[in-house]
């Protein structure tokens, strides 16, 4: 019987030794923990499949960039929670975009108004006021109609974000940019086809981008140079999302649109009016 109480003890002493070897080896390497968690990171670039995070690198986890999640959020009465990601606050009225119509804040910070801008020459004494002042009432003359019918689709109220851009391409383009980051849903103007042209492709300042490469929906209620026609204006964003499939980018929308028709087509119209008038 004493050769086994010896096996017995030694078969006790070998567990012993094993479960202490293996305390020292987990309490001297961090590497035999594996951490099972889709959010953890040490850098940026884990959080790469984490849409709008970055890594935490004090917690070791990936987190959101968002700053808000809705205008109650924002601590000041003049911000909203932009509707884009980064979700931060911002100024509604910042730079040339001095007016907000209507002016009721219920209105305006709702969290389903829908943000319109517009940039156009609406200063007092410029020479094309006239136009600007135009095109603005003629954008409270259509809020009032859907607001008073409860905003589009019966929930969501028109709130409109005015801009001067005393009628100059340098001051449309910085309109477009700071319209661009406030989150407006779409812009009205600019009035003249340079303007326009400057706005959509942010051509005085390329690192920054236009209204197209900042996804803003341009539309020009008098813009007429058949240049406008050939602005390269397909949504990115809805080219990056359809990656190589060419049938989905040949869907994409176009970003800059005006009412009035091209002086081109202008032209042709003229032409065959004068010839019917000498005719006669």
């Amino acid at each position: 019987m004493q050769p086994q109480r010896k096996r017995r003890r030694s078969a006790a002493a070998i567990g012993a030794t094993l479960l202490l070897v293996g305390a020292a080896a987990v309490a001297s390497s961090c590497n035999l923990i594996v951490v099972a968690s889709s959010d953890a990171c040490e850098t940026d670039e884990d959080c790469i499949n984490l849409a709008n995070t970055a890594c935490d690198t004090a917690e070791g986890v990936c987190v959101s960039l968002d700053k808000c999640q809705a205008n109650a959020d924002c601590s000041s009465a003049d911000q909203i929670c932009r509707p884009f990601s980064p979700r931060t606050c911002v100024p509604l009225l910042q730079g040339n975009c001095t007016q907000v119509y209507p002016e009721d804040p219920a209105i305006w910070r709702s969290d389903k108004a829908m943000l319109i801008g517009i940039t156009a020459p609406i200063a007092q004494g410029l020479p094309d006021e006239s136009t600007g002042v135009s095109v603005v009432n003629g954008a409270k003359l259509a809020v009032d109609q859907f607001n008073g019918n409860n905003g589009v689709e019966g929930e969501r109220p028109l709130a409109l974000v005015i801009c001067d851009d005393q009628g100059e391409r340098a001051p449309a383009e910085e309109n477009g940019r700071t319209l661009a980051t406030v989150g407006v849903q779409a812009i009205i103007g600019p009035a003249f086809s340079g303007q326009t042209l400057d706005t959509a492709t942010g051509q005085n300042d390329p690192t920054r981008g236009g209204t197209v490469s900042n996804n803003v929906l341009l539309i020009s209620t008098s813009a007429t140079s058949p240049l406008v026609t050939g602005i390269d204006d397909k949504s990115p964003a809805c080219l990056q999302a359809c990656g190589n499939d060419n049938a989905c980018k040949d869907t994409c929308p176009g970003l800059v649109w005006r009412t009035s028709p091209s002086d081109e087509i202008q032209g042709k119209a003229l032409s065959a009016y004068f010839a019917t008038i000498e005719s006669r």
